[in-house]
């Protein structure tokens, strides 16, 4: 069976563990560059991570690396593919209750949202990904920080300063940030 997106295989000396365990690095290498603004690398890099989870069919990790590309499109201003990349992770996510990948997808769909202007179409999405955190059994960590900045960058888009220092405030605050 195919491993969740981030967890190394039992037996790495397996070669199609082996390969998984690269492509999930090469995923995390490729959102480091994106956070540090390098997006021709980071898309090199999700580019061969994405190759490498379709060589063996992990459908799993071959959609952490289509959300990934979709994040680094959407910071390199190419909001349309992004788009595309991020509806089709929120697809998957649904169709297998991969609850990481849904929030994830979610969050990366409002900022989509955001940038095209659609900022109730974003604030429903984050409405959304609240909701899931706030399942039982869910424990909401870093996707809470993640919903909460993005809520930040929508009510900064609608001129709501105050919610927007609140919501930063929160950010901050948020266990586990």
């Amino acid at each position: 069976g195919a491993w969740t997106h981030g967890e190394a295989p039992n037996a790495l000396g397996d070669a199609s563990g082996g390969g998984r365990f690269k492509a999930c690095t090469l995923h995390d290498k490729a959102n480091r560059l994106r956070l540090r603004g390098d997006s021709e690398q980071a898309r090199t890099v999700a580019q061969s991570a994405l190759a490498l989870s379709h060589s063996f069919a992990d459908r799993i990790t071959a959609t952490f690396g289509e959300l990934t590309l979709g994040e680094i499109e959407l910071a390199a201003g190419r909001t349309l593919l992004a788009g595309e990349l991020c509806r089709r992770s929120l697809a998957v996510a649904l169709a297998t209750g991969h609850h990481r990948m849904h929030v994830r997808s979610l969050v990366a769909l409002s900022e989509v949202d955001r940038v095209l202007g659609q900022l109730a179409a974003g604030r429903n999405r984050l409405a959304d990904a609240l909701r899931a955190c706030a399942q039982p059994g869910i424990i909401p960590s870093v996707h809470l920080v993640a919903v909460t900045l993005a809520q930040g960058h929508l009510a900064c888009a609608e001129h709501d300063w105050t919610r927007a220092r609140q919501l930063y405030t929160e950010t901050l605050a948020t266990k586990g940030c």
